[in-house]
């Protein structure tokens, strides 16, 4: 269960994780999307280990001549290990917004432009004395280019680029 050279604490771990999607289509141009889904984490000795995850997201699309713009946002809570070389599982909570669209050039090829915000909140909490939110609570941004290549019915060839930019909430100035 924990990260530990000697004294090792073994357990029983169990995560069952329900989940739904769907689509539909409105038309034969709009389709709007949903999915959601929880995780339950069972721990059968480390009782304060265990936890309940869930997220879940909307968007729709719409077709426009050879564009098909898209758009929704989601959220979810998380209490998942802080990283590999530690054993805090802390809570964090999590909110995105993403919009772009595609664009089909020929049969073969297409590009999709899109970018996306996301806030990453941590519970207060402190680790080797330092501040959780205060170090990692951030708004993140994306943007993201792709291009496709259709080769077959089965496979395409896919290029793809990001751009990543974290900006810190609660860091102070100076440090």
């Amino acid at each position: 269960v924990f990260n530990t050279a000697s004294d090792a604490i073994r357990d029983t771990s169990v995560v069952l994780s329900p989940s739904v999607s769907c689509t539909v289509p409105i038309g034969k141009r709009l389709r709007l999307t949903g999915e959601g889904f929880l995780d339950f984490n069972y721990f059968r000795r480390q009782k304060t280990e265990r936890s309940t995850d869930f997220s879940g997201e909307g968007g729709a699309e719409v077709d426009i001549g050879p564009f098909t713009l898209f758009g929704g946002g989601g959220g979810g809570q998380f209490k998942q290990r802080f990283s590999t070389d530690l054993d805090e599982r802390l809570l964090r909570q999590e909110k995105w917004v993403t919009a772009g669209f595609v664009a089909k050039i020929t049969s073969k090829i297409s590009t999709t432009f899109s970018g996306e915000t996301r806030i990453f909140a941590f519970e207060p909490s402190k680790i080797s004395g330092a501040s959780v939110p205060q170090a990692l609570d951030r708004e993140q941004l994306t943007a993201t280019a792709q291009l496709r290549y259709s080769v077959t019915d089965q496979t395409t060839l896919l290029a793809s680029a990001d751009a990543i930019e974290d900006r810190f909430i609660k860091q102070k100035v100076g440090i």
